[in-house]
């Protein structure tokens, strides 16, 4: 079987790092599978190829920009080079990682009726609505929700990232035969808590044995808080002097800025292989996605690196599985945007309360019961 396999990010985003590139390993592993082609989108003019460990995956880069006119060849010129390149290969079949991939897998179907796969579909259209990026009647908004309409429609397998997602699109009258459920997953051996790197870290950044440390990974704005994630750091900071802030982002400037006027701070970009130390010196994370509806379709990768490395969350209310797997196993708070006192004093007393190597550490049990990739492997076995 041949495979093209469809990313809508660059070949070197932490996303594609974090996502995709598991993903290719797995599919190589199997004996059906002769060749995987990758497709990723570079739109910083990115041409040069990814060497994979795998003889049996070949990266092709298509360049595009950020510009209007290059998410028009998106969804116009690419669509038409796959049909060439699929000719041309004779693929059997074609995975599509997200909603906005699988639109461009669509497309190609349309012509050639080779079947496609969308992994990680969530309501991306939805998600733009309501984080207030694209209006309602903004083209973008309804390009989209009409090419999600005929992803269900015509794919021949959907995978969503929750049960929750998997729930409501049988209500909406998805086939429920051609959806399985495949979690962000994350290798939990790599993201495991190390004291030694806790040690260090805590060194380099000078921060107190007794600290409690609090950490952030990813961006501001879109679909996550933007002012109130602000106003909850500066909140947590003021609780105690010995208070640390981790935030591990591409917005280093932005929110230097923001928190100019406070001590005990360290932010910084650092490669995805970086976060996992910065994990180990920390006692809790901070995951902040804006709740909405469609929010119930998310699986956020770190949620799982987190809890892989046996960090208790705080989390806004209904993020996909995740919030209520917080709140049945008591791993963590549910945050409101109500009272930050409140809900910070309730994360602190839980990092207090709680032994960081306590055996068995019911926070890592669950990474690895949730977001394994065994999870995923099984899922490919079951639509290959």
């Amino acid at each position: 079987m041949k495979i093209l396999y469809l990313g809508y990010w660059g070949v070197n985003e932490g996303l594609s790092v974090a996502t995709i590139y598991p993903h290719l390993k797995i599919l190589a592993s199997f004996d059906s599978i002769q060749k995987i082609f990758y497709f990723s989108m570079e739109r910083e003019g990115t041409t040069e190829t990814k060497s994979f460990d795998s003889s049996k995956i070949e990266h092709f880069p298509f360049v595009t920009g950020h510009g209007l006119k290059d998410k028009w060849n998106d969804f116009t010129t690419f669509p038409k080079i796959l049909l060439d390149f699929i000719k041309e290969k004779q693929i059997d079949k074609i995975i599509a990682r997200g909603a906005p991939a699988g639109a461009i897998a669509w497309m190609v179907w349309k012509k050639n009726k080779v079947p496609f796969v969308v992994e990680s579909f969530e309501p991306h259209a939805d998600y733009m609505l309501e984080s207030g990026i694209w209006p309602k009647y903004d083209p973008r908004y309804l390009l989209e929700k009409y090419w999600e309409e005929q992803q269900k429609k015509c794919a021949k397998n959907i995978i969503t990232v929750s049960n929750s997602y998997k729930n409501q699109l049988i209500k909406e009258g998805v086939e429920k035969s051609i959806i399985e459920v495949g979690p962000c997953c994350v290798d939990t051996l790599k993201f495991q808590f190390i004291q030694k790197q806790r040690t260090a870290i805590r060194e380099k950044l000078k921060i107190s044995k007794d600290a409690i440390v609090a950490i952030y990974v990813g961006k501001i704005g879109g679909i996550y808080y933007s002012a109130e994630s602000i106003q909850l750091f500066k909140d947590f900071l003021s609780q105690s002097s010995s208070h640390f802030l981790i935030i591990l982002t591409p917005q280093v400037e932005e929110l230097e800025k923001e928190l100019s006027t406070k001590k005990n701070v360290f932010i910084k970009s650092v490669a995805h292989s970086e976060v996992p130390d910065y994990l180990s010196a920390s006692d809790f994370a901070f995951s902040l996605h804006k709740p909405s509806p469609s929010k119930i379709a998310l699986s956020p990768i770190k949620n799982g690196e987190y809890w892989a490395n046996g960090l208790p969350v705080f989390i806004s209310k209904g993020i996909g599985d995740d919030s209520n797997l917080i709140k049945v196993n008591n791993i963590g708070v549910i945050w409101e945007n109500q009272n930050n006192q409140k809900a910070l004093d309730e994360i602190v007393n839980i990092v207090v309360k709680k032994e960081r190597l306590e055996q068995p550490n019911s926070i890592v049990e669950l990474a690895k019961n949730t977001r394994s990739f065994s999870i995923i492997e099984n899922v490919y076995k079951t639509i290959l």
